[in-house]
């Protein structure tokens, strides 16, 4: 088979910037970070990589992106207890009354808002 007739998997398949994204080929790198591991975990890594169809260091970046986008996610949210929850939902639930401010300022726009 000649190198014309590879696809681009079997083509890219063996250098560093294979994705799992079939739409990005290729990606520019323009920070680096080494990473020791005992040989236990580069194997494990390894096998995972080579399930994957990328390079060891391929699956290593977008599985710790993964996991970091997971954990941001995670502790971007609020979480109440269910206590907090109740107190929260019958305060939405609560009927309004405009304080003296907000009251002046409805009042102020009715007069001098026109609509068209």
């Amino acid at each position: 088979m000649g190198r014309k007739n590879l696809s681009l998997c079997q083509k890219y398949s063996k250098i560093p910037y294979t994705t799992f994204d079939e739409k990005i080929i290729m990606t520019a790198i323009s920070a680096r970070f080494d990473l020791k591991l005992n040989q236990e975990d580069k194997n494990i890594f390894a096998q995972a990589a080579a399930l994957m169809g990328t390079t060891v260091a391929g699956f290593v970046r977008i599985a710790a992106k993964e996991k970091a986008q997971e954990l941001l996610e995670r502790e971007s949210r609020i979480t109440l207890s269910p206590e907090n929850f109740k107190a929260f939902v019958d305060s939405l639930d609560a009927a309004f009354t405009p304080n003296p401010a907000l009251k002046d300022a409805l009042e102020l726009a009715r007069r001098d808002v026109r609509r068209v």
